[in-house]
């Protein structure tokens, strides 16, 4: 049970991580600038903005999105406080605090998936009432965002490529909050929290290393689906096409290869995949991750030694 937890939790922890790395097609709005600060201006109540983690995407991938709730005033005040400090001043306490959010939020998350013609019109690929099938549910044991130390709530979907059926062209994703607090600044004073329009293209397949990113989703897809024979397929696929990739979602990769053969009771393939990782990363003393994967590996070898 303590292994299973375990490499749950890091390749959930990679997904988080990657999500906070990835870079966005569109501009910083003006007030999340400088920690939610535009000169003269009172940031926003509360703000909601989709992020997508698998960048770039291709033709045949699964939709992983994730939604993320956050406070711009928030922000806002830590900045100022962080710059009184900066200038040797006492600090003084702020009287704000965000709207409390529920646990359930989520459900009242409408996402909106289109794509765009060669009109340049919006056709629907996926509507709001499409999505809940796929939202990630909230498992007990698994990180939470104040465990990592970020701030915000968030949820995350996982779409299978068979009801996306994404193809090269451009996409445009929508994201609202029809459940928000009254007192969260929502818009038309209906509590309805809107986010940017996110925009993004699915590119073709041209390198061995896009194509193995594309066979390392499909693992990460079959694992959460409990198909662990294909995820390990696919996972090896992707890292023998790109064996010398060390980026996150490379890495996660590896750790769904193993984990999955821990799914098909394989403990000797899942150690030979965590041994070849091992052997491409930095000594564990100076590398999270590879620290990771020696704990991971230990635990494997003490799981063996048991009757």
């Amino acid at each position: 049970m303590r292994r299973k937890y375990l490499l749950r939790l890091f390749v959930w922890l990679f997904v988080f991580l990657s999500a906070f790395s990835c870079s966005k097609k569109s501009a910083t709005p003006p007030a999340q600038a400088a920690g939610g600060q535009e000169r003269g201006s009172i940031a926003a109540v509360l703000a909601i903005g989709a992020e997508m983690p698998w960048q770039p995407v291709y033709p045949g991938d699964p939709l992983m999105v994730l939604v993320r709730i956050w406070s711009p005033r928030e922000r806002q005040e830590l900045y100022k406080q962080t710059l009184k400090a900066e200038q040797g001043q006492a600090p003084t306490p702020s009287n704000f605090a965000p709207p409390k959010i529920a646990d359930g939020w989520a459900s009242s998350v409408a996402l909106n998936l289109f794509r765009i013609d060669q009109a340049g019109k919006r056709v629907s690929v996926l509507p709001s009432g499409a999505w809940e099938p796929y939202r990630v549910k909230p498992e007990a044991g698994l990180l939470s965002l104040s465990d990592l130390g970020l701030a915000g709530h968030l949820a995350g979907w996982v779409v299978p490529p068979d009801a996306v059926k994404l193809t090269e062209g451009q996409y445009i994703l929508t994201v609202a909050w029809k459940g928000s607090p009254p007192d969260a600044g929502s818009r038309a004073g209906n509590n309805e929290l809107k986010g940017e329009d996110l925009f993004f293209d699915v590119k073709p397949l041209t390198s061995d290393a896009e194509k193995a990113g594309h066979l390392g989703r499909l693992a990460y897809f079959e694992y959460r689906m409990g198909n662990y024979e294909q995820a390990r397929r696919d996972g090896k696929a992707a890292v023998a096409l790109d064996p010398e990739n060390l980026f996150p979602e490379r890495i996660e990769t590896w750790f769904i290869t193993a984990n999955a053969s821990i799914g098909l009771k394989d403990f000797k393939s899942a150690k030979e995949t965590l041994t070849a990782l091992l052997a491409k990363l930095p000594p564990p003393a100076a590398s999270d991750i590879a620290l990771a994967a020696k704990q991971l590996l230990d635990s494997l070898s003490e799981t063996e030694k048991l009757p």
